[in-house]
This record gives C-alpha cells, structure tokens and sequence, in this order.
C-alpha cells in the first residue's frame, strides 16, 4: 500500500479527541510531520492543519476538550460541525488520546462518550484508534502492563468498541511519527511517509 500511487484529491482525514493535556497536539504534529500545532496549552478552540505526502492529502483536526460540564451542548454543537465541515465529506480516522502516564479516570470515559454521541457509534466501531501516550521517561512496554493490571472496566469497553485497534505514542515530532505509519500501515489505514 505505501508504493501504491494515488490519486491528487485522495485524502485520509483524522479527527484527535480526548481530555485536555493528554497529548493530543503532539499527536496532530506526529501525524503532519511539523510543529503545527502548539504544545504545552490547552487547546481552546480547533485546530486544522494537511500536508500532502505521496498523493494522499492527509487532513487533521486538533479538537479542544469539549466532554467538560463547563461547554454548552449548543457549543458543543458547533464545535464538532467545524470539525466535520473541514474533513467532509467523513472523518476517515477517530483519534482518542489518553495517557497512560496518569491514573485512568471517568472524564476519559467521558470524552469518549462524546466521541460517540458525536460522530455515532458506527463511526467509532469502524474508525475509533485509541491513543496512549505516554511521558519521555515512561517505556512503551509499560503501557502494556498497566492497562493489563490497572485498567477500569471502560477501558476494555472503550478497546471492544475500536475493534481493539490502539497505538501507544511516545515521543515528538520526527522520531514518533514512525509509530503511527507502522501502525496504521498495518490496520490497512493507508497513511504513508
């Protein structure tokens, strides 16, 4: 698939979800190949960004938590129409970004409750990749090992839901972005270097 040529208006569009502070810009770099988005802050409002690699546009959305009591339904509302009016016609890809570096909490349940009102639940049985990250000094086989011993019960929903698809991210732009070609190379995703 990687040597595949493509058409020019080909495009794979990836909407990144999740809590704030979980390392969802980081990942929307990884995905570009650039320091688009800014890190660090909260992301307040979404962010777009695509590049174009070997044919295939690839689009991304940097999405503010919107699964806080704070944010309005109506606001909420009009957050994700954004989001869907820049990836239209469909979100190719559902990112939900957690860490795996913290204590696994209700609000991630919740963001991802959001993920489904949102996009439906077929969307996310169909395109829902989940995201651990993990800290600099965190290993990869870690990440393994605590969702095993320590996981709530919905994280094997949330995991059952995505058709077990997951990615665990560690790492910056430039040496992580390997991860997720690897990755979604093979889940048969399409992304390419």
């Amino acid at each position: 698939m990687a040597n595949q040529v493509r058409p020019e208006d080909e495009s794979f569009s990836v909407v990144v979800c999740g809590k704030k502070g979980h390392g969802k810009s980081t990942v929307c770099n990884a995905l570009l190949g650039s320091d688009t988005f800014p890190v660090g802050t909260p992301t307040e409002t979404a962010g777009f960004g695509e590049v174009t690699k070997k044919g295939l546009r690839i689009k991304v959305v940097d999405t503010p938590d919107i699964s806080t009591e704070d944010t309005k339904k109506k606001e909420k509302e009009a957050e994700v129409a954004k989001w869907k009016e820049f990836v239209s016609p469909e979100a190719s890809c559902l990112l939900l970004v957690i860490r795996s570096d913290a204590p696994y909490t209700e609000e991630d349940f919740v963001a991802y409750r959001q993920v489904r009102r949102f996009w439906g639940k077929s969307s996310a049985r169909e395109k829902l990749v989940v995201v651990f990250t993990c800290s600099e000094g965190q290993d990869v086989e870690e990440v393994g090992e605590r969702m095993e011993a320590e996981s709530p019960k919905w994280i094997a929903k949330v995991l059952t839901d995505s058709g077990g698809r997951y990615i665990v991210f560690k790492g910056k732009v430039g040496a992580s972005h390997i991860i997720f070609k690897g990755c979604f190379i093979e889940r048969g995703y399409g992304v390419v270097e």
